[in-house]
């Protein structure tokens, strides 16, 4: 077993992806609001579309800012040319629907002085010369980045390229939008009803179109984009998906088939087990997990892997009386989990037990003010290869 932690940052190849979590961070420190949204403007044809990011941070200190739930309300001075609405808690969904100008305004429910306004500009967009242009795509599974070499499972990422050709004998020129393509996925070989996958809103889009120009006999490749299976958690179960990248001209959406791909889980032929113990003044749950595979495996994971919860019953349902994703420290912060990315191969038949899945938990945080001295059963949620798995990990006398 080869173990290699990375920090993010640090000019080793890998930095991990996700921001760094807050536990039990369920409401924001004090201080002055700060609001943003990924994009200053938008210019969109009649029928089109768009995603804006919210971001909001409280600002604790000159040179500190916490990520908090953005609390804001979607306006538009004009519905007849661009509506907006609420796609999630971060998104907000803005249709083009006729030519002319719009402004769109953030406006937080925390600080309703707080604002921030997006221009929408919605025209026609002048046609061009595409005829003939051909299309294709591919889909395949790749090894995550930094993954350690040699071992053929684990997790993985899905790559989609479109390929966009000119067999004619004239240039040609396809106007693609900022986004130029993300990736769809579908549960049937037809691309019928609507795609299990379609989140245009996680591109990178530019505000500024795209137009693509192709020599006689020159193709182009680029990737779709805006999934990751790594960042998807149990949205997709193992399975067989038909994948298309959806093509973002100007004009319209081209879904282009990229083919069939069998999704396995990250975590197949893993086996885990868990138990907790108290000395110290100290929970110590630990989970270990054995590759009961023929052939090696990639692991990631990173720090707070591994999260306890507490339950009156052995059967360990419904809520539990203490989570420590929700646990704060005396001064009533949530701990920060640090933002590093370690990678294994676990070898056939091998047991490990890594350091991040052995935490440590305050017996003083568990019983606090509320819960009393006694027999508890624990079960532990362990994230390995971006995904969570629960199981149940012993009982134990607990007493301050």
């Amino acid at each position: 077993m080869r173990l290699i932690r990375l920090l993010a940052g640090v000019g080793l190849g890998v930095a991990f992806v996700r921001p760094t979590e807050l536990v039990g961070q369920s409401a924001p420190p004090v201080g002055a609001e700060r609001l943003s949204v990924s994009k200053g403007r938008l210019e969109l044809a009649p029928g089109r579309e768009a995603w804006l990011v919210v971001s909001t941070y409280i600002q604790t200190s000159a040179t500190s800012m916490w990520p908090a739930k953005p609390m804001v309300t979607l306006e538009t001075s004009n519905p007849s040319v661009a509506t907006v609405d609420a796609d999630s808690v971060i998104f907000a969904h803005v249709v083009a629907r006729s030519r002319g100008d719009a402004v769109i305004t953030v406006r937080s429910t925390r600080d309703p002085k707080n604002v921030v306004t997006i221009p929408v500009t919605v025209r026609s967009v002048p046609p061009t010369d595409d005829a003939g242009v051909k299309y294709a795509a591919t889909a395949q599974l790749i090894p995550t980045s930094g993954a350690a070499t040699g071992a053929p499972l684990g997790p993985s990422e899905l790559a989609v390229n479109v390929t966009l050709s000119n067999p004619t004998s004239s240039k040609k020129e396809v106007s693609l939008a900022g986004c130029q393509a993300w990736i769809r996925v579908y549960d049937n070989p037809s691309y019928a009803g609507k795609p299990l996958i379609d989140i245009p809103r996680g591109v990178e889009c530019s505000v500024d179109p795209k137009p693509l120009i192709l020599a006689p006999g020159q193709s182009q490749t680029f990737p779709a984009e805006g999934f990751r299976l790594t960042l998807s958690g149990q949205a997709l179960a193992p399975g067989r998906y038909y994948v298309a990248a959806a093509v973002d001209r100007l004009n319209d959406l081209l879904n282009v088939p990229a083919g069939p791909v069998v999704i396995p889980s990250p975590n197949e032929g893993m086996t885990f087990s868990a138990s907790t113990t108290v000395s110290d003044g100290l929970l110590r749950p630990m989970v270990s997990f054995t590759n009961t595979n023929s052939q090696p495996v990639r692991a990631e994971f990173g720090s707070c892997a591994v999260s306890l919860m507490a339950f009156l019953t052995e059967d360990r349902l419904g809520a539990p009386v203490w989570n420590s994703e929700q646990r704060r420290a005396a001064n009533g912060f949530g701990y920060a989990c640090l933002t590093y990315l370690v990678t294994a191969e676990i070898e056939p038949t091998a047991t490990i037990s890594p350091k991040e899945f052995n935490p440590t938990f305050s017996i003083a945080e568990m019983l606090g003010d509320s819960l009393p001295a006694g027999h508890y059963y624990f079960k532990v949620r362990a994230k390995l290869n971006w995904r969570s798995v629960e199981l149940p990990a012993g009982e134990a006398d607990v007493k301050k």
